[in-house]
Order: C-alpha cells, then sequence, then structure tokens
C-alpha cells in the first residue's frame, strides 16, 4: 500500500503547489512510520468517530504511543472533531476538543450548520487551547501516567505558553476533568 501512496505524493510535489496530502489507512500498516517517506502530511491513526463518548475516548486516549510522529507538516489524525453534534455533553465535548489540540491533531470540524455557534471560536479559553495546537514544535502530547481509569497527560508548546510550562490534561471516565494551558 506505501506504493500507491509514494506515486501520489510524488505526482503532487510535481505541481510544485502546496498541497496538503492526507493518508486514510485507518491506522492500519503502521501509517504513521512511512507516511511522512511517501509525502504524507497527516494520517488517519483509526477507524472513523462517532459523535458518543465512548468512541472518542477509546479513540483519542488510544493516541498517545503516536505521540513521536508528529512533527511539523506530519500529524497524527484520529479523526474529526465531533464537538457539537448533540450525543456528548459540553464537558464531553470541550475534553473532546482540548484532547484534539493536546494531540496535535488536525482540529477539522464536522457539524450541522443548523447547530452551529459562531461565539464558539470566540471564546478566550478555546482560543488558547487552539494555540496549543498551533504549536511551532508541532509535536504532539504524551501519556505522562496512568492509574485505573486516571490518565496525566502533558504537551509541550513555544507559541502559546513560555517554553518551560506544559499543558496538563487529566482524564477519569466516571468523572471528567480537563486543564488547559497553563502559564507562569
Amino acid at each position: 500500500m506505501p506504493a500507491v501512496y509514494q506515486r501520489m505524493g510524488e505526482a503532487l510535489r510535481k505541481t510544485g503547489r502546496p498541497i496538503v496530502f492526507s493518508l486514510c489507512q485507518y491506522g492500519r500498516a503502521k501509517v504513521q512510520e512511512w507516511g511522512p517517506k511517501v509525502g504524507g502530511n497527516l494520517w488517519r491513526t483509526t477507524g472513523d468517530i462517532r459523535d458518543q463518548w465512548q468512541s472518542m475516548a477509546n479513540i483519542g486516549f488510544a493516541q498517545g504511543e503516536l505521540a513521536p510522529f508528529a512533527a511539523p507538516g506530519h500529524w497524527n489524525d484520529p479523526d474529526m472533531l465531533e464537538i457539537g453534534n448533540g450525543r456528548m455533553s459540553p464537558v464531553e465535548y470541550r475534553t473532546h476538543f482540548s484532547l484534539w489540540a493536546l494531540l496535535a491533531a488536525p482540529l477539522i470540524r464536522w457539524q450541522r450548520p443548523a447547530q452551529h455557534d459562531a461565539g464558539d471560536e470566540r471564546d478566550s479559553a478555546q482560543q488558547r487551547v487552539i494555540a496549543v495546537n498551533q504549536d511551532k514544535l508541532g509535536k504532539a502530547g504524551y501519556r505522562l501516567a496512568k492509574e485505573g481509569e486516571t490518565e496525566i497527560w502533558s504537551g509541550r508548546s513555544i507559541t502559546a505558553l513560555t517554553p518551560l510550562d506544559c499543558s496538563i490534561a487529566a482524564r477519569q471516565r466516571t468523572d471528567v476533568a480537563v486543564s488547559g494551558p497553563t502559564s507562569n
């Protein structure tokens, strides 16, 4: 399969134009290892997400081992954001958004236009979380520790925060808690 993507990557490079090349392998065949070599900018790391807490949690919290493969111009893609589609609570949607930002994942949002709230993007807390995602280092967050259903994640940032600050997210399936960017 990498050979097919290699041919497409070469064809895209020959155009001489900047084009984002997204590989869809659903996380199979270790796409994160060969994706950059064939010219891929992002690659799906999972099957399709559903607008349900269990689907988002299973996909999002399984991404920690993929952190080393994220870099500027190369991103692990755990699928689109389901924010606002109505099947998760506001806290679950904030967890979803914060986790994808911490993972340096593409923030591609799918939502029915009638459900869109223009105020979402103006929220200052959300802007700080986006800044972590858009950091120049392009490094994905990773799991620091796990005890039972509680996990501690960290992500480095030089854009939104000072170089020594970290973003920490704590998760417990029975009592979700997420803290966004920290600064001194």
